[in-house]
């Protein structure tokens, strides 16, 4: 029995790593994002019956980044040609103002879901493509940017 523990652990291990499919941060030089430079995100698709959710890390300075929220325009790519577009945002605040994610002296992390059960039509190279969805050309005060696309726990009905 105490060697089916090790085995057990060590499945778990491997299966959860299977899980991500991409797990990309990008820095912005000056911490500041310019409106029409996306940041390009591109990962494989094997197995077109699973389904994926696609997770946005924001990381600020908020001696610099005063908004509550940063509105995401999101392009994705397949390997065929199609392309999908959807809006998002990354709230840094909850409805009473108060910080959400983790802050750690004057730098504040927000992870959120974007999307969730997502279905790619064709297997290979996607491409996920992020820009900033601010009236400002120039949005200072954004550290990094990260993308994760991971598989979800729903499949297609077989």
């Amino acid at each position: 029995m105490k060697h089916l523990v090790p085995v057990i652990l060590a499945t778990l291990f491997f299966c959860s790593c299977n899980k991500v499919v991409l797990d990309e941060t990008h820095t912005f030089e000056n911490n500041t994002w310019m409106r029409f430079e996306p940041e390009s995100y591109p990962f494989n698709i094997r197995n077109i019956d699973d389904c994926y959710d696609i997770i946005a890390t924001l990381k600020v300075d908020t001696n610099q980044f005063f908004y509550k929220d940063l509105p995401l325009v999101v392009n994705m790519n397949s390997a065929n040609g199609d392309q999908r577009m959807f809006y998002s945002h990354v709230a840094l605040t909850d409805k009473s103002g108060k910080r959400q994610g983790e802050t750690i002296g004057c730098y504040q992390t927000v992870t959120t879901k974007m999307r969730e059960y997502v279905f790619f039509n064709t297997s290979g190279e996607q491409t996920v493509e992020v820009k900033q969805g601010t009236s400002k050309y120039e949005l200072p005060g954004v550290v990094s940017f990260g993308l994760k696309v991971e598989k979800a726990s729903m499949r297609l009905p077989e």
